[in-house]
C-alpha cells in the first residue's frame, strides 16, 4: 500500500474531507467547506491522505497567535479512516504538516488532545516530541463524538515548538528511549486490562520528574465500564492540574509490558514553568 500525502487546493477534495470528517468522527455537520477553503488560501496547512484517489486521511490547521503574540498553526483536526489507523500515518501526516510550517517560518502548532487516549499521547509526544502544560476541563461537553460520547470532553493542549532540538532530532529519525526513566508514579492502580483500578492519588511528590499512568486503552474501557472510565477522567484530571500548577510539564509518554499487559504512563518534567489550568467545566 502507497499512500500520499498532499496540500488540498479544490473544492471538491474540501467536499470530500467533510465527508471523511462525518465518518471518522461520527458526527452530523462535518468541517465547513468553504472555511476550510478560505483557510487553505490564508496561511492554514490543509493535507489530505490518499489511497490511490480516495482520500484515507487528512488534517486541517489554521493560522492563529501564541499569548506571546506570535503565529501559529492551530491544528484542529487530524483523522484517518479505521483500516488505516496504527500504521504509522498519523505520524507521517504530523510531519508533513510541520514541513509546510517550517517552510513558512512558523515557529509553533498547537492542538489539543483527550489526555486519556493512549496512542494520540503516544504519538504527540514520544514520536513528535510535543510538550504540554495547559489542561482545559470539558470543553466539548459529554457527548462530543462516537469517541467520547459520556465522558467529559477535557483536553491538553500541545506544544510542537519546531525549531526544539529534540523535535528535530525526531525529525531525522531518531529512536527515542523506549523505558519510562525511574520515577514515582503518582496515581498507583491495581488490577488487570479493562478492571484496572486507581487506588490512589499522590501529590504532593517533589522530585523532578514523575509518572502518571493512563489506561491502555480508553475506548474499550468506555465499552465496558464507563463508571470506572470516567474514575480515570476525574483522577488523572486532579494529578494533572496539581502538577502543571506546582510547575511540572508533560514532556513524554512511555508504553512499558508488565505482566503480559501494556501499561502507559507520561513523564511529567518539574520545569519551573506554572501551567495553565481550569477548575470548572465550562
Amino acid at each position: 500500500m502507497t499512500i500520499t500525502i498532499r496540500a488540498l487546493t479544490r473544492f471538491e477534495e474540501f467536499l470530500e474531507l467533510q465527508q471523511l470528517h462525518q465518518t471518522i468522527w461520527g458526527i452530523q455537520a462535518g468541517l465547513y467547506p468553504p472555511m476550510v477553503n478560505t483557510a487553505s488560501q490564508n496561511g492554514g496547512v490543509v493535507l489530505g491522505a490518499f489511497d490511490g484517489e480516495r482520500m484515507v486521511g487528512f488534517s486541517f490547521a489554521f493560522l492563529g497567535r501564541h499569548h506571546d503574540g506570535s503565529l501559529k498553526l492551530c491544528s484542529q483536526t487530524t483523522g484517518f479512516l479505521p483500516e488505516y489507523r496504527g500504521q504509522g500515518l498519523g505520524t507521517a501526516i504530523k510531519w508533513a504538516q510541520f514541513d509546510r510550517a517550517r517552510q513558512m517560518q512558523i515557529p509553533l502548532i498547537t492542538w489539543t488532545f483527550d489526555p486519556l487516549e493512549a496512542p494520540n499521547a503516544y504519538l504527540n509526544l514520544h514520536k513528535l516530541g510535543g510538550t504540554s502544560h495547559t489542561y482545559k476541563v470539558n470543553i466539548y461537553g459529554e457527548h462530543f463524538s462516537r469517541f467520547g460520547e459520556g465522558m467529559p470532553s477535557d483536553r491538553l493542549i500541545l506544544e510542537w515548538w519546531l525549531e526544539d532540538e529534540r523535535v528535530n532530532r525526531l525529525r531525522q529519525g531518531e529512536t527515542p528511549p523506549a523505558d519510562p526513566p525511574p520515577a514515582p508514579i503518582i496515581n498507583p492502580a491495581r488490577g488487570p486490562g479493562l478492571t484496572r483500578k486507581i487506588s490512589r492519588l499522590e501529590l504532593e511528590h517533589a522530585a523532578a520528574e514523575v509518572l502518571l499512568e493512563i489506561p491502555a486503552n480508553i475506548q474499550a474501557m468506555r465499552q465496558s465500564d464507563m463508571s470506572l472510565a470516567r474514575e480515570w477522567r476525574f483522577a488523572t484530571r486532579k494529578a494533572f492540574q496539581t502538577y502543571f500548577q506546582r510547575g511540572y510539564t508533560a514532556v513524554d509518554v512511555y508504553k512499558k509490558r508488565l505482566n503480559n499487559e501494556i501499561r502507559v504512563y507520561y513523564a511529567l518534567r518539574n520545569t519551573g514553568s506554572t501551567g495553565n489550568t481550569e477548575s470548572t467545566d465550562h
